[in-house]
């Protein structure tokens, strides 16, 4: 028996060795530059994949993978807004059309111009019926109608969410929301309602002491002081750590009641600061600036103040130990959205 390579086989292993060649050229060059900016993004190197992506859009500007990727990886969220724009405007029909108008949606609530995205939502509703992102569209949409004061329309919405996607994550969100469009409507029966079926349907649900502070606010709303008190002290005891537990436990300081529901002598702690960024006469108008700051994640809270001749409704973000700390706090909310501002002692 012959070795392959014995000399007596030259001709076969030759032959061999170039179709070896050949296969690892032929292999090496079937990855397309697309190919590998993908396996790049897939393996979490984005710095490299959005280099190969721009390569890629300066060759063919039109490319959509290259412009839905690029808006992906875009740090610049402005450029992006570019991308997934020109994206739009060519490639219509795209499968990944609902996701690219649901991120244009996203970064025009997120700027805060709530019309425009209340439009780009309805758009995503409309022309992609069978989105996986009907869901999540459904309740920034509502949420953008709630900033802008449109509780009835948000209600409708947040309504829709609840009823055709309750197994969604964001449906007790919508919940919340639900209950957020009546307060502003001043519906306080039918939010109140609401807040108690949310707290016996959905026990233990992680927006549980969020929907307490409702309750409370609510309760405070209609005059019926006592009972608010004891939702106070329901999320001082079982959720103290908490934002709204810490609210809670200042509130109950300033009317003076003690852990037994009981006037008490203690005085308000001293040290504590705000940042205000509104006083308004209208209630509605402090309303729409707490839900739009809500929205936008910050801790808020909107105080009544009767004075002598006009009551004001003023608008409070976080609580501070320092007033360096507010200060801070507040020149970088000057810068993000654009109000003015005034640290002030609680």
């Amino acid at each position: 028996m012959i070795s392959l390579f014995s000399p007596g086989r030259p001709g076969r292993m030759a032959g061999l060795i170039l179709v070896a060649f050949v296969l690892l050229t032929f292999s090496a060059a079937a990855e397309t530059p697309y190919e590998k900016a993908i396996g790049l993004y897939q393996k979490g190197d984005f710095r490299q994949a959005r280099e190969e992506f721009a390569r890629l859009l300066e060759k063919d500007p039109d490319n959509p993978d290259a412009l839905f990727y690029m808006a992906e990886l875009e740090p610049d969220a402005d450029q992006a807004l570019a991308n997934r724009q020109r994206f739009l405007s060519l490639h219509p029909d795209d499968q990944r059309a609902d996701q690219v108008l649901y991120g244009i949606a996203q970064y025009h609530f997120a700027v805060g111009y709530y019309l425009t995205a209340a439009k780009d939502y309805e758009r995503l509703l409309r022309e992609h019926g069978d989105s996986g992102l009907r869901a999540d569209a459904l309740y920034w949409l509502a949420s953008s109608k709630l900033a802008i004061g449109a509780a009835d329309s948000a209600a409708v919405y947040f309504r829709r969410l609840v009823r055709d996607h309750s197994g969604h994550s964001l449906a007790s969100w919508a919940e919340l929301g639900l209950i957020d469009a009546m307060y502003m409507k001043q519906e306080y029966a039918a939010a109140q309602q609401r807040c108690q079926e949310f707290l016996q349907n959905r026990s233990g649900n992680e927006l549980t002491p969020v929907v307490l502070f409702r309750l409370f606010e609510i309760r405070e709303a209609r005059g019926d002081r006592a009972a608010a008190a004891g939702i106070l002290q329901q999320l001082v005891g079982s959720y103290p750590d908490t934002y709204q537990g810490k609210q809670a436990q200042r509130r109950l300081t300033e009317w003076g009641w003690d852990d037994a529901g009981e006037a008490s002598e203690e005085k308000p702690a001293e040290g504590n600061y705000t940042i205000q960024v509104g006083a308004f006469s209208k209630r509605s108008n402090g309303l729409n600036l707490q839900s739009q700051l809500r929205s936008w994640g910050y801790q808020v809270e909107m105080i009544k103040r009767a004075g002598r001749h006009r009551t004001l409704y003023l608008i409070w973000v976080g609580s501070y130990q320092t007033r360096e700390e507010a200060l801070r706090q507040a020149e970088k909310l000057e810068r993000e959205r654009g109000l003015p501002y005034q640290v002030i002692r609680r």
